[in-house]
């Protein structure tokens, strides 16, 4: 019963670490696809609907066709806000009232984002890291 006891706390103590690791290496890696995917040609122009749909449709056939790829999406803006990492965000409406198209941006556009407002139509750069719950964006900038 003890080993046992032993083996759950040093699998959570495990998980801990590799939660709050993943959780810190955040910020530097959005700022690091922030500066790759400003160097890139969109691969595909896209509304956050159709990428939602087609995550949704097929996760595999959708993770081949946009993930790791810099696109050129379009949407409504749901949301504005930040993230437990403080790494700052958009939501871009989709046909799901839970799920959405999760775009994040580096700091060097805080101010924009300040300015923003729900509702409004936007075409954001971003690199597609595929569906993790929501379809996450990363290295995002305004179009």
């Amino acid at each position: 019963m003890n080993s046992t006891k032993g083996r759950s706390i040093a699998s959570v103590i495990g998980l801990s670490v590799m939660v709050l690791l993943a959780l810190g290496s955040g910020k530097s890696s959005n700022e690091a696809a922030s500066r790759k995917v400003q160097a890139e040609t969109p691969a595909a122009n896209v509304s956050a609907a159709q990428l939602f749909a087609d995550y949704k449709a097929n996760e595999i056939a959708a993770d081949e066709k946009y993930k790791g790829k810099t696109l050129a999406v379009s949407g409504t803006v749901e949301n504005i806000g930040k993230d437990i990492t403080d790494d700052m965000y958009i939501t871009l409406k989709t046909s799901d009232f839970i799920m959405s198209v999760q775009a994040y941006f580096p700091d060097e556009l805080k101010s924009r984002l300040a300015s923003m407002q729900k509702g409004a139509a936007v075409t954001v750069k971003c690199r597609c890291d595929g569906k993790f719950g929501n379809v996450l964006l990363k290295g995002c900038s305004f179009l």
